[in-house]
């Protein structure tokens, strides 16, 4: 069972109004300072009883350092008849389903189209935007993310344990068994709060050529 969804979007349209992709992007003012937050990884849907669709929904979403890749990127769905008609992603390979990866300045990184859409592409795909977006090492993080997720599953077995307890204490006096529980469960809530700032450290991206934070 995969331990991340990706966390899609739905849009009918991609680029803001006004803005200028291509050449010409770079002689406009308004273009100059329309820059995404993260680059997109756009997802542009089929017919969902496609054989393709299902491998992908069942298989290659689920793939965990997937689900972890994807926390660099902008995750959107677009439908057909949308991708067909936005100005920046109509150019951008043809049929469905198909991926178009696109770069902070609205600019076409990659296309992959049916039938090259496996785990394996789409990671290759995601580590080359990200080398050129963010100063922070993708390896590094599909690989201290997971570890992290490892974290998780412990303290959900901790917090399982802890709601099993509460129960078993209700209209328990014992002082001792109550003092246990309230040790235990501030551990835990310290445990949870110090994964959460370690997540939120992980995952503080920093794009080519800001400076860090404690600089």
């Amino acid at each position: 069972m995969a331990r991340l969804d990706i966390p899609w979007q739905k849009t009918q349209e991609i680029a803001p109004k006004g803005v200028v992709t291509g050449e010409a992007a770079e002689a406009t003012e308004a273009a100059a300072k329309s820059v995404a937050e993260r680059p997109m990884w756009i997802f542009v849907t089929g017919d969902a009883s496609d054989d393709t669709m299902r491998k992908l929904e069942d298989v290659v979403f689920k793939n965990e350092k997937v689900g972890i890749a994807a926390k660099l990127f902008r995750c959107v769905k677009m439908a057909e008849v949308d991708a067909a008609a936005d100005r920046v992603v109509k150019s951008a390979g043809r049929g469905t389903p198909r991926m178009v990866f696109l770069r902070r300045d609205y600019t076409v990184h990659t296309v992959l189209d049916a039938g090259k859409m496996s785990a394996s592409s789409i990671l290759k795909a995601m580590k080359a935007l990200s080398a050129q977006t963010y100063e922070n090492n993708f390896d590094t993080l599909l690989k201290e993310y997971a570890g992290l997720l490892n974290e998780l599953d412990r303290l959900d077995s901790v917090r399982k344990k802890l709601e099993t307890d509460k129960a078993r204490l209700e209209g328990d006096k014992n002082p001792a068994k109550l003092k246990k529980y309230e040790r235990d469960l501030k551990e835990f809530e310290d445990q949870s709060n110090a994964w959460n700032a370690s997540e939120q450290k992980l995952l503080a991206f920093r794009a080519k050529g800001e400076k860090s934070p404690e600089a």
